[in-house]
């Protein structure tokens, strides 16, 4: 992939896609994926994807998924004293600081902001289709640690059912989600029992 090059130049990891394909008309199918920061630890393992494209979106350039799969992977986010393996994914660009007056060379940055905002446009890209199975969030933040095992999550028409295995360092808990999810209209009506 073109990409791999742009992505370590600019945020210094290493990207690789060990199996790419086609399915069907408006399907796409990755495998064996990792994204890895240099002398820092995996940020993301995907043994398979799965998306299809809704043809029509394509007539108007923008792009927007019809289904998604995901299969056997892990997010994993660390933080050791200063140092994260994924800090720099959230740092503005230099361009958008230099022309914005209002940015100080050493003001902090607003994680919470930031993060907001890349949920809001990562829902609004979300399919009313989503298939999840064995994936993993693993956050260890100088030793506290937390994994949230998605066992599975199906997201089909709009309705949600979840399965979640929440650890802590000292707390265990699973959590069962049903409801209504529209990620796109940022609606929902979900239940949860732990």
């Amino acid at each position: 992939f073109p990409s791999h090059d742009k992505l370590g130049d600019k945020y210094d990891v290493n990207l690789r896609v060990q199996e790419h394909g086609f399915s069907g008309l408006s399907g796409i199918h990755l495998g064996k994926i990792s994204l890895i920061p240099s002398n820092k630890d995996t940020l993301i393992r995907l043994d398979e994807f799965n998306a299809s494209v809704r043809l029509l979106s394509l007539l108007t350039g923008e792009i927007r998924l019809k289904e998604i799969e995901l299969k056997e992977g892990f997010i994993q986010l660390v933080k050791v004293g200063d140092s994260s393996n994924y800090s720099y994914f959230f740092r503005p660009e230099a361009d958008s600081i230099s022309d914005n007056r209002n940015v100080l060379a050493d003001e902090k940055i607003n994680y919470s902001k930031l993060a907001y905002k890349l949920i809001r446009k990562i829902l609004k890209q979300v399919p009313n289709n989503v298939s999840i199975s064995n994936f993993k969030l693993l956050v260890d933040d100088d030793g506290m640690k937390s994994e949230f095992h998605m066992t599975k999550m199906e997201l089909d028409d709009n309705k949600i059912e979840s399965s979640i295995q929440v650890n802590t360092n000292d707390n265990k808990q699973l959590w069962k989600i049903s409801g209504y999810a529209d990620a796109s209209n940022e609606r929902a009506d979900v239940t949860s029992l732990s």
